[in-house]
């Protein structure tokens, strides 16, 4: 199936082919057993281009996933900060909740120990920070700080810098 294959292309960061998908009558929004997109798992894959022909073909960055994870959630968790910047550009809620209540930022913050696929975490938080605070300014060299653990007297942080860490 045309959607199965686009899916796979979009989460394998293939550009080349989810465009040829889409030009061959693939759905941008089609989706799949669990209700993901393709842009859903475009937002998982280390490519921005795929993320952009899914945007050209009208793919929607609003629709949610079983879930409740947006295509913004699943950027920010994974530290693709072009993809949140591209999908907060197309309009994308950046309060939006999944099922247990959590924003992007939150999955962004709860994430950052983690390698991220494209810009780091750091810059993934600062992209969605900017759109809730456009008067926001950066300082060079800036992180940000993460509540990772809270204990009885204090809260532990942990840092996301601003140097990404890719997956190999």
């Amino acid at each position: 199936r045309r959607v199965d294959a686009l899916n796979v292309a979009g989460r394998l960061g293939h550009a080349s082919a989810v465009r040829a998908l889409l030009e061959a009558g693939a759905p941008a929004d089609a989706t799949g057993q669990k209700g993901e997109t393709a842009l859903h798992l475009a937002c998982l894959s280390p490519s921005a281009p795929s993320v952009q022909a899914l945007f050209a073909a009208g793919a929607s960055p609003h629709l949610a996933e079983s879930q409740g994870l947006t295509p913004l959630h699943l950027a920010a968790s994974t530290g693709h900060a072009l993809a949140v910047e591209a999908l907060l550009s197309a309009g994308a809620r950046r309060d939006a909740r999944d099922r247990r209540g959590w924003t992007p930022v939150q999955m962004a913050q709860r994430s950052c120990s983690r390698p991220a696929t494209v810009g780091g975490y750091g810059a993934a938080i600062k992209a969605l920070e900017r759109a809730h605070r456009p008067e926001a300014t950066e300082s060079p060299g800036a992180s940000v700080a993460v509540v990772i653990g809270v204990g009885s007297a204090h809260q532990q942080r942990a840092r996301c810098w601003d140097q990404p860490r890719f997956l190999l």
